[in-house]
This record gives C-alpha cells, structure tokens and sequence, in this order.
C-alpha cells in the first residue's frame, strides 16, 4: 500500500526523511521574494515558507546535487544540521521527492500533481503489468503511452472492453475472476455515453461485477425486455461512435486505469464506475458497493430460502424531529445526506430524484423519483406498468419533499421480489396446525361476497381492484416468517402477500398479489413501523 507523505499520497523509502538526491516535487515550482521568505506555486496548490535557510536551500534542489553536496555548498554559511533537517522537513510536507527516477519533467509533475512521488509511480507501472481482453489496439496503446506494461506477467489488472455492461457472458469471467481472486474491471467505449470501472477486486472487499448488474438492469427497463424475450442476440448494445473521440477516450480511459495501478484505492475507479458523455464531454461517477447478498459474491447465509429468521427487537428510537410527514428520528436534510448515494443511473436503487414544481414556488414543492422494482417484464402490459410505476414525493419543504420521493423509492425497491428472500414451501392447513401461519385473508380483508364474485370482478382487468382467490388450505406454496409483536414470535405469511413486482406471466392460477399499503421506509426500524402503521 502506498505511504502519505505530507501532501502526497504514495511515496518510496527514499522520497523520505534525508533524500539522497533531492528535487522540489516536479509540479511546484519555487520563487524567493526577500526578507527570507520564498512562496511554493502550483496550479491548485500554494504556501509561504519563511526563513533564510528555505531560501537559499531551494534553488539546490534541483535534483542534480545529492544531499551530501548540498551540505557542503552551505557549510560555511549554514551548519549542516540544520541543512538535512530542513530538507527532511520539506519531505516530510511532499515538497521534496527524490530524483531516482526515468520520467521526463512533465510526466514526473502530473503524477506528483495527483498525489504520487515519480519514484513510486514508475516502480508501480513496472511491478504491475495488465491484461487486455477485447481491444481492437487503441487500448493497449493507451496504455503502453501511459507507461503501464501490457500483456508481461501475471497481470495486476485484466481489462475486458465490451459493447454492453450487461452481456450474459460477463457472468462467467466474472466467475472466473471471482475464483482467481484476481481483479479486473469493464470498458464499454461505444456509445454517447461511455462507461469505464469500477475495478472488481475479486477479494470480498468490494463489489463484483454481478453486484453493479443487479442494479443496472432496474434502470435499463426496455432494454431488459428485450433481453428477457429475445435473448441476447437482440439485445441493445450502444453502438454510436466517433473515431476521433473514439481514440480520445481510450486516452482517458487508459489514465484512469494507470491510476488505479499507481494510487490504488485513492484512484477513481477503484469504487466508483465513470460515464462520460461524448455530446457534452460531462462526465459523472457512480459509486458502487457491494450486496452482501450477492449470489456470486456474497454471503450465503444472507440469500439462502432456509436462513433461519432473525427475531425482531424493538429498541428506544427518541423523537428529534416532527412536522407535515411525521414523527422522525432526524431531519429530511440529514436523511437526505445519509442516502442520496442510493440515487444513480448506473449503479444507484433510485434512478433519478428530481423537482416537478417550479424552482421559484416557495409553496408547493413535490419530486418524483425514478425507481423500478419491476425489472423482470417479459411482456407489454408488465413493460407498460413498470415504465408508468414512480415515486412522488411532497412536504412543506424542499428537503422534505425531497427526501420523501427518495424514501419511497427505496421502499419500493426494497418491497419487491428479488429472489434472496426466506421462504418455506409448505401447505396452510400444516402450519395452521402448529399454529405457525396467518390466512392471509386475515391481512387482505376482503369480504365473502368479494371472494364468491372475484372472477366477475376481476374481469373489469384493472390493475389495482384484484380479488385473489380462496386460500385452497391444500395446495403448497411459499410462505415467508414475519414477526408477531403481539406473540413474540415468527409466524408465516405466503411469500407472495408480503413482495410485489413477481412476474405476472410465471404466476399461478391461485396465486396471491402484495400491496404496498402499509409499506414504510425510516431511518430507523422502529420508525419504519410507526410509519407503516400511520400508513394504515
């Protein structure tokens, strides 16, 4: 790992303390203006050093004249202690590196200006070769015009440049990866928006790439309908490009890689994907994180049906805060810093937050969010629902109308069918008999002339008035534990009453449909349950 040194991130032993051939660092430059004082410029970064011996040290440090020397040229006007002090003091602050390095001066000051000692970064780019996988060239000469070493040795790093995050066949390198626990990370370069990283350390630490799909296939709707009914022949792949900006995203592309192999985790990618949008050369980062349900790289006891349930337990969540949406344990603005992370087109559970009413109206203020637990539509109807299916959001602020839009987004998300829930297959009339289930008509409520007349009903197609069927206390189904505040204990609902979002053309004639009524978020769980039941 590298070592903080002063202002700069990663530095060798010998960038250190007494540096045998000292430089100023390549992107600062010196300039003595009298009465012993002498000022350390850059482009972002500047300071004021006082004293005699600062200004008539610096002009040595030219990285021509080891330590040694620059003692001896001083001794008669300087003891030569406070010579070396002074030099290690500059190190010590990044402003002095060592000189024991190949890069011309303009490569040695971009590195030194991103944090790392010239030193460093070259023994870095020559300890940690890379792997390119798909390139056409333009890439790999990126690379090798960065100075990283491409296709030498065990690689640090295989890059795998692809037409679509989503390609089916990135699951086993994936796998591969994950078994090798050998980092890698994605390119696709085609398209109006580009998109690069982050690197999947394959170590438990971070996330793997099954981790970033989950997500990005709830924010890519249509094109996951594609791929669900015809395959991945059919599927959309980005496909617009520019040989011109073709050739200058690989450059960029290329640096930030080089990045990652000098700086490690302090680089961009190292946990968070980048878009770059080649209309407008804007350019964002997704941070992404790990499901520790991931079932490729995550912890089997966290999306095992068996896993036994957890009991519930209540705990004192004092009230901070109230107004127009409730009683809550913080403020919007601090719920709203806590999470807004969650919101990304790439790798977020909310694709998008925005503000519907008028920037100016100091009275209304109402967001939408943009969120889709539907992601697995196979046919149009589904498609339709999920396309029309956001979140809203209002309040008597701008913050609390804001984070209200958010916190029904991740509700939604959270709500939904994802396939790592607990569940038992079993029959009601067995587990009425331990006295470990709950008829679901218990919860839905629905009246006997209701259920007598649900097909005439339910032929008026409307989505939202659905009369399920009978409970057939014979037939096998999933039930899921929910806890009993009133027994203290773990009952069972069907799976079905408790997630929405399950694919309407897989269900059953005598399947049950979730309802979000009585569904909340909170900041804590005990908050999420008074708003649940407020909700009521």
């Amino acid at each position: 790992m590298p070592t903080q040194q002063g202002m700069l991130q990663a530095t060798t032993r010998a960038d250190r303390g007494l540096v045998e051939l000292p430089e100023l660092t390549p992107h600062l430059r010196s300039h003595v203006i009298g009465e012993g004082q002498a000022l350390l410029v850059s482009e972002s970064f500047n300071t004021l050093l006082h004293g005699e011996l600062y200004c008539d040290l610096l002009p040595l440090l030219d990285g021509r004249r080891p330590a040694a020397e620059i003692v001896a040229a001083r001794a008669g006007a300087l003891a030569p202690a406070h010579v070396r002090a002074a030099i290690a003091a500059l190190s010590a602050k990044g402003y002095v590196v060592s000189a024991e390095h190949g890069m011309d001066p303009a490569r040695a000051a971009y590195w030194s200006a991103l944090g790392a000692s010239p030193r460093w970064a070259e023994q870095r780019l020559a300890e940690c070769p890379v792997a390119v996988e798909g390139d056409d060239g333009r890439l790999t000469r990126g690379l090798e015009e960065s100075g990283a070493s491409v296709g030498t040795g065990i690689p640090r790093l295989t890059v795998v440049v692809c037409d679509d995050y989503l390609e089916t066949r990135l699951a086993e390198v994936n796998r591969r990866h994950l078994d090798a626990r050998a980092p890698w990370m994605l390119v696709r370069p085609r398209g109006m928006e580009a998109l690069f990283g982050p690197v999947f350390r394959a170590d438990g630490a971070g996330p793997c790439w099954d981790c970033l799909a989950y997500r990005l296939r709830s924010h890519r709707e249509v094109h996951s309908f594609l791929r669900n009914v015809a395959g991945e022949e059919s599927a959309f792949k980005p496909f617009a490009a520019s040989p011109p900006v073709l050739e200058a995203l690989y450059g960029l592309i290329a640096a930030e890689i080089v990045k990652w192999l000098v700086l490690d985790e302090a680089a961009p990618i190292s946990e968070r994907a980048i878009a770059m949008n080649v209309g407008t050369f804007a350019s964002s980062q997704h941070g992404v994180v790990r499901r520790p349900q991931c079932p490729a790289c995550g912890d089997e006891a966290l999306y095992r049906p068996d896993r036994p349930p957890v009991p519930l337990c209540l705990k004192p969540s004092p009230k901070a805060h109230r107004n127009s949406g409730g009683t809550r344990n913080v403020a919007p603005e601090v719920t709203l810093a806590r999470y807004r992370h969650l919101v990304s087109p790439v790798s977020g559970v909310v694709t998008w937050l925005r503000r519907t009413t008028d920037e100016t109206d100091a009275w209304l203020h109402v967001y939408w969010a943009g969120s889709n637990p539907g992601i697995r539509s196979r046919d149009l109807s589904s498609l339709r629902r999920s396309l029309r299916s956001k979140s809203a959001g209002k309040g008597s602020t701008r913050e609390q109308s804001e984070v209200s839009a958010l916190c029904e987004a991740v509700e939604r998300y959270s709500g939904a069918l994802h396939g790592d829930e607990m569940r038992v297959r079993g029959r009601f009339a067995d587990l009425a008999a331990r006295d470990e289930a709950i008829h679901p008509n218990d919860i839905q409520l629905f009246s006997d002339r209701q259920l007598d007349e649900a097909d005439s009903i339910n032929a008026t197609d409307h989505p939202y008035n659905v009369v399920p069927p009978r409970l057939d206390p014979e037939a096998e189904t999933d039930w899921t534990p929910v806890w009993s505040l009133t027994r203290q204990r773990h009952r069972y609902l069907p799976t079905l009453t408790l997630y929405f979002g399950a694919v309407a053309d897989r269900r059953g004639p005598g399947d049950l449909i979730a309802d979000s009524n009585g569904c909340a978020a909170g900041n804590t769980l005990e908050e999420a349950i008074l708003q649940g039941f407020y909700e009521l």
